[in-house]
């Protein structure tokens, strides 16, 4: 009887060190020894994207700002809590659409073949305004 209880004590402490190696490697480790088959006519596509922001005071008076290569926006502010679009200025190549004229935020996208820029425009925190500028 004590050799069937030691011979089941093992049992259940190996099976409990298994589960704690299992739960500390994650769900991902199962997973990572599967095979992953692609038919040879799928291919991968890879989006780059990228952005860059950069804040300034609010603008006094209308304002130019830089939309990348794509072109560049005029903002004004009408209010210390409200910006809009004035005019639009897309570089050659480019189509440009105003998503959202006037508000707190305010967006321009720019297009050129499959390339999207987006230019936001948001009055911050401190009460400055945040030119983000985004590309995929």
């Amino acid at each position: 009887m004590k050799r069937i209880f030691k011979i089941g004590t093992g049992t259940v402490v190996a099976a409990s060190m298994l589960a704690t190696v299992l739960a500390l490697a994650g769900p991902g480790a199962a997973s990572a020894t599967a095979v992953q088959r692609h038919s040879p006519s799928s291919q991968a596509t890879a989006v780059v994207r990228s952005s860059s922001s950069k804040s300034y005071p609010l603008p006094r008076t209308a304002t130019w700002y830089r939309a990348g290569v794509a072109g560049s926006v005029k903002i004004a502010a009408v209010n210390s809590g409200t910006v809009r679009v004035v005019t639009v200025n897309a570089a050659q190549g480019y189509i440009a659409s105003v998503d959202s004229a006037s508000g707190s935020s305010v967006d321009v996208y720019f297009r050129h073949g499959t390339r999207t820029l987006k230019f936001e425009a948001e009055i911050n925190d401190s009460g400055g305004l945040t030119v983000l500028v985004t590309t995929s």
